[in-house]
């Protein structure tokens, strides 16, 4: 199924932080988007949103357990934090550390056919 012409949709991964760009855009500039998919994903701010900014945007954080850098407690504060923001968050982990894991993708796509 096509994405609608008008959706923006972004998925970023680790490279040049992509994942911590769209998580900003959306607490930040979120008519920039239509949702993301945030792949090795830690929080962009130091203090979280304080009103629904990104209400009923859709996004996938895919980010491994075993991290180094997006530790599941910095998952754990980025899902509260787009929450706050009024996100439908959806949480992906994996094994892994800071990759993008290839038994992750069915379940990426899976996210995006949904929208």
């Amino acid at each position: 199924m096509p994405l609608r012409r008008r959706t923006r949709f972004l998925v970023c991964g680790r490279v040049l932080h992509g994942a911590n760009i769209a998580s900003a855009t959306l607490l930040r500039r979120p008519e920039k988007l239509a949702g993301a998919v945030l792949l090795a994903a830690m929080v962009p701010f130091k203090v979280p949103p304080t009103s629904a900014v990104a209400q009923g945007k859709r996004v996938a954080v895919v980010n491994g357990r075993a991290d180094p850098l997006a530790t599941p407690e910095e998952t754990t504060r980025l899902i509260e934090d787009m929450n706050a923001a009024g996100a439908e968050v959806t949480l992906t982990e994996h094994p892994g550390g800071h990759t993008i894991e290839p038994v992750t993708l069915p379940l990426i796509a899976k996210f995006l056919h949904g929208i």
